[in-house]
C-alpha cells in the first residue's frame, strides 16, 4: 500500500508539472499571436492607433489650426457681419 501511494504521488506531481508546461507554451502562444496582431493592425492604412496615422493626424492638426488662424486674421469679421445681412434672408 505505501508503494502505491508513493507511485500516486509522483504520478500527480509529473501530471501537475505538465499541466503547468501547458500553460506556459499556452500563455507563449498568445503572446505571440497578440504580437502579430499588432504588428499586422500597424499595418493597416486606415488604423487610427499607428504610429504613422497619429503623426499624420497631428500635423492635420496643426496644419488646420494655422489656416483657420490665417482666416480669421485676413477676414474683417465687423465687414463679414455686414455681408452676411446684406446677403441672407431673414425669416
Amino acid at each position: 500500500m505505501k508503494d502505491s501511494g508513493s507511485w500516486n504521488t509522483k504520478q500527480g506531481s509529473s501530471a501537475s508539472s505538465a499541466l503547468i508546461a501547458r500553460e506556459k507554451v499556452k500563455s507563449s502562444i498568445l503572446e505571440e499571436i497578440n504580437l502579430t496582431i499588432k504588428l499586422l493592425e500597424s499595418e493597416i492604412p486606415a488604423n487610427p492607433t499607428s504610429e504613422r496615422n497619429e503623426r499624420l493626424e497631428k500635423r492635420l492638426e496643426r496644419s488646420m489650426a494655422e489656416w483657420f488662424t490665417n482666416i480669421e486674421r485676413a477676414i474683417d469679421q465687423d465687414a463679414l457681419a455686414q455681408i452676411y445681412y446684406a446677403n441672407v434672408e431673414q425669416e
